[in-house]
């Protein structure tokens, strides 16, 4: 690199490729070990040591399909020298531009080049774009951060607790070859760590990564946006965020790529998409925790997943870098999953047009209804809640105490973005939402599609002066089994809107700036506006609509609970209905 760093790098080109022949290059920028090495007899089954953590399938295609490949090890990572002050620092980015030069030196290289990655890697290559490079001439950024606070660390400015601690413990095992760590004895079986470029420098390489920034210290202190590195620096999340691009560097085309379950992901992947602009990006949602790897879809036939995510990126790749067009301009510019219905839907936009806003208003019983329906009586709450909450009808008033332990689990899809685990989604929610806060429709008469962002609005009061709200979007069947659908979170001095900088922006914004900060005041009652997570989902006639509202997500999010108990009353009333807005799609 220009100041000297050496990075890590491995080319793949096209078997048989001539020495006078070029290819368009595929850069793929890793912070998890572009390659590893296998161990002996291993390597019969997964090759001589080509073998990446990611990408490797998607890679050994896209090169058989005519294109060269570079991976390499970010600065700080894998066997490259260097060291990180913070995550896709100013520096990392400035690389991206280095190795575009380098590779457009190449006897190879045919001048055009695109980029891809999943997660971090994801990122790192939308950032590529900050370098304004005039090679660069598209990217496929996967399962990856738009706004580093709220799709990733802060969603709904809640601290997402449990990834940080269980992103820092991975990417510190990589740094220090410490795989076992985090995948247990049987790594150090199947691979010996980072394959090197030359084994006698690995040893200075790790050295220089002991100075890699400790991710918790950096950033388990963040409540505000503008919240500034402990160390002293003037540094914000903003600083290492994709959404910070400029217009006119974001209008290369894009392929947005995500999935339904991925964390918060999914909205950034959106807004990514609609901040682009440009007539030849796409966006792709699909039934995907993190990575894409199997259908999560509660009622899929089974697991396995046949989508060709390979053939995807080729055909995108293959109209922006080689002006080949493999019914890539027939295709609508929007796809998308439709959960229940287990089927792909296409639309021009996003949302996709059509929908009418379905309200649902919390009403007495624990009902969710269309009408608002004030309640007349007062009495003890019973059914799914059991003992957690009480009502008081002539207020319409429901009370509830936040239970500090209840948890969505490390099968959920905050854990599945690092997590290891056998844990592979959601169980039934019955015995959860006991207890919560929940209120049920009655049986649908007939199908109920939701395709977009729905949307909250809560008239709550508290005994403190903050708390977190979590509302889950629930399937209940006939038989009473309750299936999760989507969810959203709010940290209640955050609660402040703003005007979004996206145009068409389909859900509330809010800068998350210190200086938006609203302390609640105990006892006065507030209204919580915000999202949840954007999904598709096919409500079947039979099935009933649920949403179910907590104040912790124990394990997963570090909520505030600044007093114990904590309390929230939850008012539905006349002058204050709360109530869901679901973008349906009805069928006849």
């Amino acid at each position: 690199m220009r100041d000297g760093v050496r990075l890590a790098v491995d080319v793949h080109v096209p078997k048989g490729l001539a020495a006078e022949e070029h290819t368009a290059t595929i850069l793929h920028m890793s912070r998890y070990y572009r390659s590893i090495s296998v161990r002996g007899p291993l390597r019969l089954f997964l090759g001589f040591g080509i073998y990446p953590i990611t990408e490797r399938d998607i890679r050994e295609r896209i090169v058989k399909a005519g294109y060269s490949w570079v991976d390499v090890d970010v600065r700080g990572a894998g066997a490259s020298f260097g060291h990180r002050d913070y995550p896709l620092s100013a520096e990392e980015v400035r690389d991206g531009a280095d190795l575009v030069e380098w590779i457009l030196r190449q006897p190879w290289s045919a001048g055009v080049i695109g980029a891809t990655g999943a997660s971090y890697d994801g990122a790192a290559a939308t950032l590529l774009l900050r370098n304004g490079h005039p090679a660069v001439k598209a990217i496929v950024p996967r399962f990856s951060g738009w706004d580093v606070y709220e799709d990733l660390f802060l969603p709904g400015g809640l601290q997402a607790k449990g990834l940080l601690h269980d992103w820092a413990k991975l990417t510190s095992a990589f740094d220090e070859a410490r795989l076992t760590d985090v995948f247990g004895w049987t790594s150090s079986v199947v691979s010996g760590g980072v394959r090197p470029v030359d084994r006698r420098l690995l040893g200075q390489a790790f050295e220089d990564h002991k100075a890699n920034v400790d991710l918790v210290a950096l950033l388990g202190g963040v409540v505000y946006r503008d919240d500034t590195d402990p160390r002293g620096r003037h540094v914000t999340m903003d600083h290492f965020s994709p959404h910070t691009l400029e217009a006119s560097a974001a209008r290369v085309p894009i392929y947005a790529y995500g999935g339904w379950f991925d964390g918060a992901l999914p909205r950034g992947q959106i807004r990514q998409y609609l901040s682009n602009g440009h007539p030849g990006s796409r966006l792709l949602m699909g039934p995907w925790f993190h990575a894409g790897q199997f259908n999560a879809s509660p009622y899929a036939s089974g697991r396995n997943d046949k989508f060709d995510h390979a053939g995807e990126m080729i055909r995108f790749f293959d109209y922006h870098l080689r002006g080949i067009d493999r019914g890539f301009t027939a295709d609508s510019p929007v796809r998308y999953y439709t959960m229940g219905d287990e089927r792909w839907r296409s639309a021009d936009v996003w949302p996709p047009p059509g929908a009418v806003s379905k309200t649902l208003y919390l009403a007495p019983d624990d009902r969710l209804v269309n009408d608002q329906q004030p309640g007349t009586s007062s009495e003890q709450r019973s059914g799914s809640n059991g003992q957690r909450a009480t009502s008081d009808e002539t207020h319409g008033v429901d009370i509830y105490q936040v239970d500090e332990q209840v948890t969505s689990g490390s099968g959920s899809r905050w854990g599945l973005i690092v997590g290891t685990g056998n844990k592979r989604g959601y169980d039934d929610r019955r015995e959860v939402d006991r207890r919560l806060l929940a209120y049920t429709s009655r049986p649908l008469e007939r199908d109920l599609e939701v395709t977009g962002h729905p949307l909250v609005r809560l008239f709550l009061s508290a005994n403190a002066t903050d708390g977190a709200v979590f509302v889950y979007l629930e399937d209940v069947q006939p038989n009473g089994e309750v299936r999760y659908v989507t969810e959203g979170q709010l940290r209640l001095i955050h609660r402040q809107l703003g005007t979004s900088p996206i145009e068409r922006d389909p859900t509330p914004f809010r800068s998350y700036r210190r200086a938006d900060g609203r302390p609640l005041v105990p006892g006065e009652v507030t209204e919580a506006v915000f999202d949840l997570l954007p999904t598709s989902f096919l409500f079947r006639a039979g099935h009933s609509v649920r949403i179910s509202i907590a104040g912790a997500d124990a394990g997963i999010f570090d909520a505030p609970l600044p007093v114990s108990p904590l309390i929230y009353e939850v008012h539905r009333d006349g002058r204050h209905p709360s109530r869901i807005e679901l973008p349906a799609y009805l069928s006849n």
